[in-house]
């Protein structure tokens, strides 16, 4: 007989941190930075969109070829700043200094690194991680950053057919792709500030964001751009590094296992050793010891001069920094402008190919929300009108292929203060409903009909709302009839059978449910011109004042 395997089909076990053992962590992080050339060549970075293309973006220095010299690449050193400015380092070396990392393997054809292990661009910054605006457990918390240093990527390595073994030795092939080598790296180690994996993730995803707003770094870690070491201990015994994690959910899975891994071992008296390790997607394994001290012979390079810069190309290089993302945030969330977290989302979203687009988006939101509040508000001020109609209505149909317009265009075509005339007009509630609303703005945009007047374009397309209170009761009825006529009645008919006073949660839930949906078709009768709230008064009042009739004609 078939039996059971009781211990496969179990479920994984929870994870959680036990309070005898405490969880430290620190970070470094490796940014590709978007730069036109490479760091010290005039070969193209875009390694990624050439994989198909192996060695194709290179040159002599790239290759190591003797007697080529490097050719310091002063984008780097430009998007380098702009970095270390946001994170509020505050000690940005003008006299910063390059150095040598020696160690042979194969895809340094160097022989080395290059670095800025003794005199970094920068030192001590930080970066604030808050309850109300990162989700963190504490109300707040600092993450010191201890330096930001510019260095070398090294190229690809290719195994392949390293799974044949023959008289006990590997065979296969090993193939070195250069594309990627040279391409200028920030390297950012942060302070072992981290209590849990909470704020491992988050402060992850943060700078992932920080990094696309300031066009420093494309940001996506399926192609690399950025890619994370995690040091961690428990009970502050020996460090293992946990290398080349390239997504947050192997951080997230490798931190647990870990976690569990240091905790088993202190249980049994085992204090481990400092290690290197690595994440196969299931544990995490040994890569050596780190007892055993590599010695990389670290010296300054003599080809490289200091990176010398003044106070005026800094400052320079801070006011290209838009705004700092989180007091905007908190700025739009709160009053006059009141922009909901969904919203706020929306309007500042920082993807790695949008960023521009997003600027303008926010610059045109903000400049026109300011107009509205404080000189073109109507009588009937709301901004939370404004805030849907831009974001709810105006982007999504930005997004749509059959609308074919890019942001630019509406820019162009429609000044803030026609969308506010429009935002004046739906709050006065008496010249067109919201879901004409759409209708009218799916007509303007295909049309592309430059600031229309709005008023002139209702009447002309027969859009004008109509009032509940000046349809008689014949009329009423008639909406009314149509609509429980489309609808299926029989889940309503049983609520209607009981006394209203002993409906329960769920019979209340299913009877607004049952009225929602009359709302739409009622919508669809009247052609949009009835606001939708005055059909749902209809809809319930006719259902309880007839309850008994409808009672006896559906049952």
């Amino acid at each position: 007989m078939f039996k059971i395997n009781k211990v496969l089909l179990a479920p994984p076990k929870k994870f959680k941190y036990l309070p005898d053992y405490k969880f430290k962590c620190g970070i470094e992080i490796h940014t590709q930075l978007n730069t036109k050339y490479k760091l010290f060549s005039n070969s193209r970075n875009d390694s990624f969109r050439f994989m198909d293309q192996p060695n194709s973006l290179v040159n002599n220095y790239d290759l190591a070829i003797p007697g080529e010299q490097p050719m310091f690449n002063y984008e780097v050193l430009k998007q380098a700043l702009k970095l270390a400015s946001y994170l509020n380092f505050q000690q940005i070396n003008k006299n910063s200094k390059f150095d040598r990392k020696h160690y042979m393997y194969p895809d340094n054809p160097q022989g080395y690194q290059i670095t800025q292990k003794f005199e970094p661009l920068a030192k001590h910054g930080s970066l604030r991680l808050t309850k109300f605006l990162d989700g963190i457990e504490k109300e707040e918390k600092l993450i010191r950053l201890s330096t930001l240093q510019i260095e070398q990527d090294t190229a690809k390595t290719i195994l392949k057919d390293f799974d044949d073994v023959e008289n006990g030795e590997h065979s296969g092939m090993l193939k070195i792709d250069c594309n990627r080598n040279n391409v200028p790296l920030i390297e950012l180690v942060t302070e072992p500030d981290f209590e849990d994996i909470k704020e491992v993730l988050t402060f992850v995803h943060k700078y992932q964001q920080i990094v696309r707003f300031l066009d420093v770094c494309k940001g996506d870690m399926e192609e690399g751009n950025l890619r994370f070491d995690v040091n961690i201990n428990v009970n502050d015994h020996h460090i293992a590094e946990l290398k080349n994690l390239p997504t947050p959910s192997a951080i997230e899975s490798a931190l647990k296992y870990e976690y569990n891994r240091q905790v088993e071992n202190l249980k049994e008296g085992n204090k481990g050793s400092k290690e290197t390790r690595s994440w196969d997607g299931e544990k995490t394994f040994l890569l050596r010891d780190k007892n055993e001290v590599v010695d990389y012979r670290f010296m300054p390079d003599n080809e490289l001069k200091p990176l010398k810069f003044t106070d005026k190309f800094l400052q320079q290089v801070k006011k290209e920094i838009p705004f700092d993302i989180d007091e905007e945030i908190l700025k739009m969330r709160s009053s006059p402008y009141n922009v909901s977290d969904k919203h706020i989302k929306s309007l500042l979203k920082f993807d790695s190919s949008d960023l521009e687009k997003t600027l303008k988006v926010y610059n045109y939101y903000q400049t026109m929300a300011n107009k509205y509040l404080y000189s073109l508000a109507g009588s009937n001020q709301n901004i939370k009108t404004l805030n849907n109609l831009f974001v709810n209505n105006i982007l999504i149909y930005l997004q749509q292929e059959q609308i074919n317009m890019t942001f630019k265009q509406f820019e162009s075509l429609y000044s803030h203060e026609c969308v506010i005339d429009l935002v004046n007009i739906i709050n006065e509630n008496e010249l067109i409903t919201s879901p004409n609303v759409l209708n009218l703005l799916a007509y303007v945009f295909t049309s592309k009909i430059s600031n229309p007047d709005w008023k002139q374009l209702i009447i002309e397309n027969d859009l004008q709302k109509i009032s509940m209170d000046s349809l008689d009761e014949d009329i009423k009825n008639e909406i009314f009839e149509k609509v429980i006529d489309e609808l299926d009645m029989s889940k309503v008919v049983k609520i209607l059978k009981k006394d209203i006073n002993t409906w329960t949660p769920r019979a209340n839930i299913s009877f607004n449910n049952f009225v929602n949906a009359s709302i739409k078709k009622g919508l669809e009768i009247t052609d949009n011109k009835i606001d939708p709230e005055n059909i749902r008064e209809l809809i319930q009042q006719s259902l309880i004042s007839k309850r008994h009739e409808l009672v006896k004609r559906f049952t």
